[in-house]
C-alpha cells in the first residue's frame, strides 16, 4: 500500500477490488476494471497525503483539506466539517458524523475515523 492506510465504502465488489489492488502495491498500470454503475469510494492516507479514489477516473485526487470522509453521508459530514471550519470552530468529525446520522437513512453508529498528528517533516497532518 506505499506505506499507507487504505480504507473504502461502497459497493462489495468494487471495495474489494480496490482495497487488494492497494494491498498489492497501487500501481496505476495494474488498477482493476470497475464496472460502470458500481457506486464505491477509497482513499489511501499516506505519511504526507491524503489520496481520494472515486468512480472509473484514472488517477485519485490529492485531498488538500484538513478533514476528509467517505461513505454513504461523506459529502455531508465535509459539509458540517466546512460549516465548523468556516465558523472558526473546533473541527469535530465525530459531532459532523452523528449529525448525518440523525438525517440520512443510509448512515449509523458506530463513527469510523483516524486523527493523524503532524509529522518531522511539517506536514499538515491530515
Amino acid at each position: 500500500m506505499r506505506g499507507g492506510i487504505a480504507a473504502a465504502a461502497g459497493d462489495d465488489e468494487a471495495v474489494q477490488l480496490f482495497l487488494d489492488w492497494q494491498a498489492h502495491g497501487g500501481d496505476v498500470k495494474a488498477r482493476p476494471y470497475m464496472r460502470k454503475g458500481w457506486s464505491w469510494e477509497g482513499i489511501l492516507v499516506t505519511r504526507d497525503t491524503i489520496f481520494d479514489y472515486c468512480g472509473r477516473a484514472p488517477y485519485p485526487d490529492e485531498v488538500r483539506k484538513p478533514f476528509h470522509a467517505i461513505g454513504a453521508g461523506g459529502d455531508a459530514a465535509l459539509s458540517v466539517l466546512a460549516y465548523q471550519a468556516l465558523n472558526l470552530l473546533p473541527l469535530d468529525p465525530r459531532a459532523a458524523i452523528a449529525a448525518v446520522c440523525e438525517v440520512h437513512s443510509s448512515c449509523g453508529l458506530p463513527i469510523d475515523y483516524l486523527t493523524l498528528r503532524p509529522t518531522k517533516r511539517g506536514s499538515h497532518g491530515r
